[in-house]
């Protein structure tokens, strides 16, 4: 099981409608998740014209694709209105930016406008290394620190929002990571989200920031309520 075919069976099985997708690029995920509102944002997207009206002259019947090309911060403060138009967001995947506050506040963003029996999957949430688990900016700025044990793979300290989330909200989300596809965090909301305090505790975010990598891993993952896919 990967992103694509968790987030597909997800729509299927709870017959949702409206899909968010946080870090589009080329539309790897985006391309081919079926669902009749997909929503794509990234600062730069990369699909290309033709791909875009494939979709769109696609066999899928009321279908709706939008693609915003700004940062996920510009899009959720400018883009409000939308927002409200298209209605609640049923599932998001974030993928954008892969360090631990960009992560952050895309799902406390998210969780703003999420359907209280929707879902937010994120990716890269298990890193199979601590080359992996690098925080940084972005893959090429983690190659340069030259880390020991670098092999190209990299998925940022974005576990750490998993981390934050069980810390801040064990009575009122639902947060862990499957096994798979350098882990995909799920997040299920266990009350209504307008009634969840969705600013960032500071104190809370500092001390999680600091957590190493070795905490990760350390009783088998229980600090993000690591599962297997069976």
């Amino acid at each position: 099981m990967n992103r694509i075919s968790l987030i597909q069976n997800l729509i299927n099985e709870r017959e949702y409608s409206v899909y968010l997708e946080i870090g589009t690029y080329k539309g790897v995920s985006f391309l081919p998740i079926k669902c009749a509102t997909k929503i794509a944002v990234d600062p730069k997207i990369k699909i290309s014209l033709l791909k875009k009206l494939k979709l769109h002259f696609s066999k899928e019947k009321n279908t709706k694709n939008f693609y915003f090309e700004m940062t996920s911060d510009s899009f959720f403060q400018k883009r409000k209105k939308f927002l409200e138009k298209i209605g609640k967001l049923d599932i998001v995947l974030v993928d954008g930016l892969h360090t631990f506050e960009a992560s952050l506040k895309d799902v406390l963003n998210s969780l703003k406008h999420l359907d209280d029996n929707g879902v937010i999957i994120m990716h890269d949430c298990f890193p199979p290394h601590q080359a992996a688990a690098t925080p940084a900016s972005s893959g090429a700025e983690a190659k340069k620190m030259g880390v020991e044990g670098w092999t190209g793979t990299w998925c940022g300290d974005v576990w750490k929002t998993i981390v934050y989330l069980r810390k801040k909200y064990p009575d009122s989300l639902e947060a862990q990571v499957l096994n798979t596809d350098f882990g995909l965090g799920v997040i299920n909301p266990l009350r209504k989200c307008k009634d969840l305090k969705l600013d960032i505790n500071q104190d809370l975010f500092q001390e999680v920031n600091a957590l190493e990598y070795e905490y990760l891993i350390s009783n088998n993952g229980k600090a993000i309520g690591l599962k297997e896919v069976s």
